[in-house]
């Protein structure tokens, strides 16, 4: 069975934490490897590197706790790799003993090495639905989807979502499978009991790969789609 294509780990992680999280990390980061001997005395150089790790490993903990717990779902090749190996799904017991490279989407220990691993959000079995299927006009294989629209892909960009996102993503994927993809922005936000009526707003964070390539506006003003290159454009309004 083909397994749904997940985010590889380095950029799950990012998305995980939010955006808000990501540049207090970055910014973090970079005031660490700026304080350098020639500018900063040793103790200020290990207070600044401690504020780093310290930042960080609390933030790949709650990711690896995620793991444990089922909330996040990964699938990853086992080394050695042969001809025949093939993508697996890694139980959630096995993360408290791993040693995860987030930087290189890896993970090893007891003998056990897994490399290219991916990450779902809430997808607890594999269903055919969630595999490529035959091209349709609005369900092609250029969008797939797991059960609650967590973890979508659109052609070669990939996303996991909140289950709010997911219920946005959700709606327009209805729409376009009844034929009238186009729906009115502020009406999917908030029956999705977002506070914000702006996409910017609700996807911020979400800007590698960008929520852009899910979305995209009509000629209508307000009125949004999802990004299907099967539909053809709508007419200017009279």
């Amino acid at each position: 069975m083909q397994l749904l294509r997940g985010v590889p780990l380095k950029e799950a992680f990012r998305q995980f934490v939010g955006q808000e999280a990501w540049c207090e990390l970055d910014r973090r980061q970079k005031a660490w490897q700026g304080a350098t001997p020639q500018t900063t005395d040793r103790d200020e150089r290990k207070r600044i590197g401690d504020a780093y790790w310290n930042l960080r490993f609390q933030l790949e903990r709650q990711f690896v706790e995620a793991l444990m717990a089922g909330r996040l779902r990964a699938s990853a090749f086992k080394r050695p790799v042969e001809p025949h190996s093939s993508r697996e799904f890694i139980g959630q017991d096995i993360w408290e003993l791993l040693e995860v490279d987030f930087e290189d989407s890896s993970a090893r220990n007891l003998g056990l090495e897994l490399v290219r691993i991916e990450i779902f959000r809430g997808l607890t079995e594999v269903r055919p639905a969630l595999a490529v299927a035959p091209p349709q006009v609005a369900d092609g294989p250029e969008f797939e989807h797991n059960e609650d629209y967590t973890s979508v892909r659109i052609r070669e960009h990939r996303f996991i979502l909140s289950q709010q996102l997911g219920k946005v993503i959700a709606r327009f994927h209805q729409a376009s499978l009844e034929g009238s993809p186009s729906l009115v922005a502020k009406a999917v936000l908030k029956e999705a009991q977002f506070k914000s009526d702006c996409f910017a707003s609700v996807f911020k964070g979400h800007t590698d790969p960008s929520w852009r390539e899910l979305l995209v506006t009509t000629s209508t003003r307000g009125h949004w789609r999802l990004n299907l290159l099967g539909h053809k454009p709508e007419p200017e309004p009279n």
